[in-house]
């Protein structure tokens, strides 16, 4: 058995590049925009007690724990 962990692997993924390889797989234009609004626009804030940080829109990355998620990375 062989195991291999990518560190910060969802982390790492370029969007613009994923939904250029989608179009290059010529996935339908109408699922290439759910796609786009489903991975651009996305705000991160920290909420400890109650203090909150400054939102924070992540300049790359796919949203962790969906199976969506995985299966873009995959490709």
């Amino acid at each position: 058995m062989a195991l291999l962990d990518l560190e910060k692997a969802y982390d790492t993924i370029w969007i613009i590049s994923l939904l250029y390889k989608l179009i290059v797989l010529k996935v339908p234009e109408y699922l290439l925009f759910v796609l786009r609004s489903y991975l651009e626009g996305r705000i991160y804030t920290v909420h400890i007690n109650d203090a909150r940080s400054t939102p924070i829109s992540p300049p790359a990355g796919l949203p962790q724990g969906t199976v969506l998620s995985t299966t873009l990375f995959t490709l």
